[in-house]
């Protein structure tokens, strides 16, 4: 017998099914603005990395008002040629061994109690933080929304292009948002999302990038701020541990995140 609370839940994920599958066809109509397309591909040509893999240590502190600091520390491999980045979580022990493999559309999370994968879209926030899986992986942002240039800000005392992001497929983590990027070098340094209300859900500060060979810049620091919660997380990279040398393509395997999982 199928329970009240069952059908409710089944309910419910339909009507959110139908309220985001009309939110992309009120879209379709959308068109991107040249301006607004032109800067978005200048500010992925410089912080996608598809020349170069990347290995990192990070730590991610979550913070809440009323609650104690939670720590967490992790290491991330990371390949934008094949839409690829892999994060398995070294400390607390609550967490030690719990990981992400992103590969090409699918993303997996890894359960060392159980020893199953689970499929995850870039909506899941990374294990018990605010941060969100698209924020380690390359941008493909045209793909996924419609952007249209708005007037200029100031962030930080910066001017600062502004683009406003519509979704055009429902695996995005909101369906609408607003990116401020550097009029000087076209790095982006803040991001506001946005329910289909308008209703602001999520600020994130992209605080620190390191200057790379070949023009390009990789982020080392971001905070996300859920206002909803009133919660917040600090990614922080430890950039004594990056190396930029290429990483074998068995780390990108289910395998390597089990193997990984029992050391």
């Amino acid at each position: 017998m199928i329970s009240k609370n069952n059908k409710l839940t089944k309910f419910t994920i339909f009507i959110l099914f139908l309220v985001l599958s009309m939110l992309v066809f009120s879209f379709a109509e959308e068109k991107n603005d040249p301006e607004a397309e032109k800067i978005v591909k200048k500010m992925e040509s410089i912080i996608n990395l598809e020349n170069t893999d990347v290995t990192a240590e990070m730590i991610f502190l979550q913070q809440k008002s009323g609650e104690p600091d939670k720590l967490f520390k992790s290491r991330y491999y990371r390949r934008d040629k094949d839409n690829a980045f892999v994060i398995i979580f070294l400390e607390p022990d609550s967490e030690k061994g719990k990981g992400y493999l992103r590969i090409d559309d699918n993303l997996y999370m890894y359960m060392p109690a159980t020893r199953e994968f689970i499929h995850k879209n870039r909506k899941e926030n990374v294990g018990s933080t605010d941060a969100k899986a698209e924020d380690f992986e390359s941008k493909k942002t045209l793909d996924l929304y419609y952007v249209k240039k708005l007037p200029n800000a100031i962030v930080d005392k910066t001017d600062c292009f502004v683009i406003e992001l519509k979704a055009k497929q429902m695996d995005v983590s909101y369906p609408i948002q607003k990116w401020y990027i550097r009029t000087s070098d076209y790095i982006l340094m803040k991001q506001e999302a946005f329910s289909l209300s308008g209703t602001l859900m999520q600020v994130s500060y992209y605080v620190k990038y390191m200057p790379i060979k070949g023009g390009k810049f990789f982020m080392t620091k971001f905070m996300t701020e859920d206002k909803i919660e009133g919660s917040r997380t600090w990614v922080t990279v430890d950039e004594k541990t990056i190396s930029f040398a290429k990483i074998p393509d068995y780390v990108f395997t289910k395998a390597f995140l089990e193997q990984q999982s029992k050391q």
